[in-house]
């Protein structure tokens, strides 16, 4: 999260990119030992190399990288379940 927006990262050269270009429409699941996160949203590749770059190294990610690709999620919908309920986005 920077900004108040919420971002992704990969490189340019996976397959998931080239998906992702061709419908924006993603969903994200993951699970823990403290519970369980979906989201569903659109994914944007963001534009600007600097905010790229900084986007990608806050989420520990390496950027000297030329392939990087930082992806803005808009229109975020969505749950956080633990076990003391559910919160949902």
């Amino acid at each position: 999260i920077k900004d108040g927006k919420l971002y992704i990262g990969t490189t340019s050269d996976k397959a998931v990119y080239k998906q992702i270009l061709d419908n924006p429409k993603v969903e994200i699941f993951a699970m823990g030992a403290r519970g369980t996160v979906r989201i569903s949203a659109e994914a944007y590749p963001v534009e600007d190399p600097e905010l790229n770059r900084e986007v990608y190294e806050d989420m520990g990610k390496d950027s000297d990288t030329e392939n990087i690709a930082a992806l803005e999620l808009r229109n975020v919908k969505g749950y956080i379940k633990t076990p003391t309920g559910t919160t949902e986005f």
